[in-house]
């Protein structure tokens, strides 16, 4: 593929001289038929004859059609890499024309290329010594711009023209660094082509076991190009086939490669077929076939103007002539092998004197870079020091300035703080004399301040004194009522149970009985508010289980509830076998329990469910009671747990309220250690949640706490 693209330009190239020339030749006569055909003859003759020079015109006058000057050199050497194959002369041209303009631009990048082509151009016309000049020059300039693959394609080419000479190590060093080069860079097609100038090095020398290696690798990489082999590893493969005398391999691998160069010239791969037949042929004693092939590999070897191959190919003829006992033929070839064994060495000769006119133009290059930096670098610290000198005046200068500058500001400064320090001595004076007259002042007013407070402070003492008889009266006043009204339930319970009594008695005491009960329930909340405001409230720690403490309020309360149609749904000791164990105060756990499941039947609607639910932690027992009833709303909550705070929500049986109880149940929570909450959705009902901590393992001894 790569190889169409390059013969593209030169095919549309030909196409183009041979549009411009038919339309020369045939505006000459278009009279009849035969005089066109004549014409498209003479074209194919006339562009077979064109000269180098021809044809570098026809194209100089298509590159001037380009507008930029960059580009058109870059055409220039695009058409020289086309032609540089089948007409390296025309190459050559077309490349000089390029360095030429690339030096006018100064770009060193083009003009690095141009040089590359002008020595391959050479080194396919046979001038080594001129090509590898240009190959040197290219590098240089390849390694100033850091350009690996320039350096890659430099190194190829100086391994061929060391190959040539038969110096066989160095070729075979230059293919080694373009082969690392091409590798690193990816361009496998010509690492393929270096590993087989590798393999042909050996060949040459004999290594069978080396070109064979060389040889498998550049087949292996060609093959990931899709290729079944290209024509010079065919080649090879003959070639190594020979070494180990396996003819019919070496015949096959010839005939195989000749077939390869039909659709891809290469004058090279057909020179070594050709020998190769010729020796192959005179090994087996076909004298007739080995002198036919080796006579084509000597005229094509001329063709290519390499004295290499047409000296490799006189020395073949010589041999086989000799050993067909054709001693003058022999002698003939012999001689014309060493007048070109003579041009490779001068040629050899003129290639040292290039290898070092360059090494010793290149060391002055870099004498006179080395001298010129030098120089630099002195002018360089003249003008760093001088700079520097410059700076330090310029910054000597200025610090005088600002020196003189901060003097002058201080001076300023010292006038306007001596002005500021006999203003504020002044001011000074009149506040001493106006601060005596107000500590004066002040002393007269903390003596009557003292006064006063001793004034508040008897005050706050009577007060203190008087609430303590008001809440011990009321304790009193409550206590001494509570013992009649005792003796009037028990008495009125006594009378019930007599047999004499009508109905309406019995109604009558019944009902005084639930008044009794009602004033004895608010003489106890009065009993447990003042103990509270005198911080007497009593706990008689001890374990106890709490389910027995909920079957005892529910059946206490169960009649209230049964008589408003309610229904309650509690856990019963009966339902959980196991023991739920407290430490309090029974009663008073008793009280808090009694109060939340009355206040749920008192404010909830007849037929209505009350819900008590009781769990467990290792740490906690939680008590929740929940209701149906009106729920709380956010005022509620504000004030649900303060004494004698009245709730939005009135009790749905005309009971009596006092605005206490829960007060009362809170404080009696918080001795035990525990926490009570209520959560409620205004309309929704309210559910009260109580949660107690439970005896620790040790926690088995009564104990009194006093709050």
């Amino acid at each position: 593929m790569r190889q169409f693209i390059r013969i593209m330009p030169m095919a549309l190239l030909f196409g183009m001289v041979c549009t411009s020339v038919s339309l020369g030749f045939a505006s000459q006569d278009r009279r009849t038929n035969t005089a066109t055909i004549q014409s498209k003859k003479v074209q194919t003759i006339t562009v077979q004859s064109l000269t180098a020079q021809q044809l570098l015109d026809s194209l100089l006058r298509l590159n001037a059609t380009i507008q930029e000057d960059s580009l058109q050199i870059a055409d220039l050497l695009s058409q020289a890499g086309a032609f540089n194959i089948v007409r390296p002369e025309l190459a050559l041209l077309l490349a000089q024309e390029a360095a030429s303009r690339s030096a006018k631009l100064s770009n060193n990048r083009l003009l690095a290329e141009s040089k590359r082509l002008i020595a391959f151009a050479n080194q396919r016309l046979g001038l080594m010594s001129v090509a590898m000049k240009n190959y040197l020059s290219a590098v240089e300039l390849f390694e100033q711009l850091r350009d690996s693959n320039g350096l890659a394609y430099c190194y190829n080419g100086l391994g061929i023209i060391n190959f040539e000479q038969k110096r066989y190590e160095q070729a075979l060093q230059n293919y080694h660094d373009a082969a690392i080069i091409f590798s690193r860079l990816g361009n496998i097609e010509r690492h393929a082509a270096t590993l087989s100038n590798s393999a042909y090095c050996f060949i040459k020398q004999q290594r069978v076991d080396s070109a064979m290696y060389y040889n498998q690798r550049a087949i292996a990489i060609q093959r990931t190009l899709q290729n079944d082999t290209a024509a010079f590893t065919v080649m090879s493969l003959g070639e190594i086939a020979l070494l180990q005398r396996a003819y019919t391999e070496a015949e096959n691998y010839a005939l195989r490669s000749l077939q390869k160069i039909q659709t891809a010239p290469n004058k090279i791969v057909e020179t070594r077929a050709f020998n190769l037949l010729g020796q192959l042929y005179l090994a087996k004693a076909e004298y007739a076939k080995s002198i036919y092939y080796l006579e084509l590999g000597l005229k094509t070897a001329s063709e290519t103007k390499l004295a290499y191959r047409i000296w490799d190919s006189y020395e073949i003829l010589a041999l086989a002539e000799q050993t067909m006992g054709n001693f003058r033929k022999a002698l003939f070839y012999k001689t014309k092998a060493q007048e070109f064994r003579d041009t490779l060495i001068s040629e050899e000769i003129s290639l040292s004197r290039v290898v070092i006119e360059a090494k010793r133009e290149r060391e002055e290059r870099i004498r006179e870079t080395t001298i010129l930096e030098v120089n630099n670098q002195r002018q360089r610290m003249f003008l760093i020091i001088l700079g520097a000198f410059t700076i330090l005046l310029a910054a000597l200068a200025l610090a005088l300035f600002n020196l003189y500058k901060r003097i002058s500001l201080y001076s300023k400064r010292l006038e306007l703080q001596r002005n500021e320090t006999l203003r504020q001595k002044t001011i000074v004076e009149q506040q001493a004399t106006s601060i005596q007259q107000i500590n004066a002042l002040l002393e007269s007013q903390n003596a009557e301040l003292e006064h006063a407070n001793n004034e508040l402070f008897q005050l706050n003492h009577n007060l203190q004194e008087a609430d303590e008889k008001r809440v011990q009266m009321l304790s009193i006043v409550s206590h001494d009522l509570k013992s009649p009204l005792s003796s009037i339930f028990m008495t009125t319970e006594f009378l019930l149970q007599k047999e004499f009594l009508d109905d309406v008695s019995k109604e009558l005491l019944s009902n005084q009985m639930r008044s009794i009960s009602r004033m004895n329930h608010l003489i106890k909340e009065l009993l447990d508010t003042a103990a509270q405001e005198l911080g007497k409230m009593n706990l008689v720690n001890h374990p106890f289980d709490f389910l027995s403490v909920l079957d005892a309020v529910v059946n206490e309360l169960y009649p209230i509830i049964e008589g408003k149609g309610q229904i309650i749904v509690a856990p019963t000791s009966r339902e959980i076998t196991r023991p739920i164990i407290m430490l309090g105060d029974e009663n008073k756990i008793l009280q808090v329990v009694e109060n939340l499941i009355s206040n749920a039947s008192k404010f909830s609607p007849l037929g209505s469910t009350i819900t008590v639910d009781v769990s467990e932690t290792t740490e906690t027992v939680t008590v929740s009671v929940k209701d149906q009833g009106p729920g709380l709303t956010d005022n509620d909550k504000s004030k649900l747990f303060g004494f004698f705070q009245r709730l939005s929500a009135t009790p749905t049986g005309k009971e009596h309220s006092s605005g206490v109880g829960l007060a009362i149940i809170h404080k009696i929570v918080k001795l035990h250690g525990g926490n009570i909450w209520c959560e409620s959705e205004f309309g929704h009902g309210a559910t009260f949640f109580v949660e107690i901590p439970k005896p620790a393992p040790g926690d088995l001894l009564e104990e009194t706490v006093t709050a």
